[in-house]
């Protein structure tokens, strides 16, 4: 297991200010979301000739990065139907579009962006996958056949291209059918990939699974394909607290992580608040700190 830091989320949000900051840490992995790799921004998906920049950067720092976060013009959290709109407002820009035109050219580019990223050998991809509750209960069966479909289309593709999709949960349960880690089960079972597996959030998991989380890792296994190092309370949605009292023991979660052998990136987010910090660098530095003891 190896710290991590998202690009973006500290010093002045580049990829150069990421690798000195992650120098100073003694940090020499990095996470890199789509929207920081030049051209994407323009034309909604990865080119050979970007990706192909960013990485030289990172490993001429002689850092290395192995996982990247989907992004689209309005992001790439598959979840919502062709109407594309929720009453009274837009479509949010994490969400995909599943259906329609719109659609199928989102999907097409996320599709460019995982060829690009299989032919420079960035083998995990993290998603956000929400898929929205209907009103009408009746209705489940079908927007799941959605989120289905949509998988396996993905899960062909990404089997091709030698890329693992580590999708991220959303623990709402109000809101999201994809929201717990049975959820998460059916879906493997229903488009069964090795290529389909999660970014283990163990604040979301925590708040679904309670003191289950620790048995899920083991469950999970080989399925934990990243991981998001995150405390919270249960009850409190997305409130960030920072092993409080009532989060999860991370003790625990580290030990049930080497129990299954997990190797890869550990990426703190939800940084505790500091007064005056720049882009969250003070709190992303202790959290770092903090998880270094644990795996010492």
């Amino acid at each position: 297991m190896k710290l991590a830091v998202q690009v973006g989320t500290v010093a002045d949000g580049s990829v150069e200010g990421a690798i000195q900051y992650c120098r100073d840490l003694e940090v020499d992995r990095l996470v890199v979301p789509f929207n920081s790799v030049p051209g994407f921004r323009e034309n909604g998906y990865l080119t050979p000739s970007g990706l192909k920049d960013v990485k030289g950067r990172i490993e001429e720092a002689g850092m290395g990065f192995s996982v990247m976060v989907a992004g689209m013009e309005r992001g790439a959290r598959p979840g919502r139907e062709a109407r594309g709109r929720r009453a009274g407002g837009g479509v949010s820009r994490d969400q995909m579009i599943l259906g329609g035109p719109e659609g199928e050219r989102q999907f097409s580019n996320l599709l460019r962006s995982m060829e690009c990223m299989g032919e420079a050998g960035v083998e995990t991809l993290m998603m956000h996958v929400t898929l929205e509750r209907p009103g009408d209960r009746g209705e489940e069966g079908a927007r799941w056949g959605l989120l289905v479909d949509f998988y396996r289309r993905l899960m062909e593709r990404a089997e091709r291209c030698g890329v693992r999709i580590a999708a991220h949960t959303v623990a709402r349960p109000e809101q999201n059918m994809l929201w717990n880690h049975e959820a998460v089960e059916r879906l493997m079972r229903d488009v069964p990939s090795r290529c389909n597996g999660v970014c283990l959030c163990v604040g979301n998991y925590w708040l679904s699974e309670g003191e289950g989380i620790y048995d899920i890792i083991r469950r999970l296994g080989e399925k934990v394909f990243f991981v998001h190092v995150r405390s919270t309370k249960q009850g409190l949605g997305e409130t960030p607290f920072w092993f409080d009292s009532g989060g999860p023991d991370y003790r625990r979660i580290i030990q049930a992580l080497r129990d299954i052998d997990y190797r890869g990136d550990l990426r703190p987010e939800h940084m505790p608040k500091v007064t005056g910090e720049n882009r969250l660098d003070i709190g992303t530095a202790w959290a770092i700190g903090y998880v270094k003891a644990l795996l010492s």
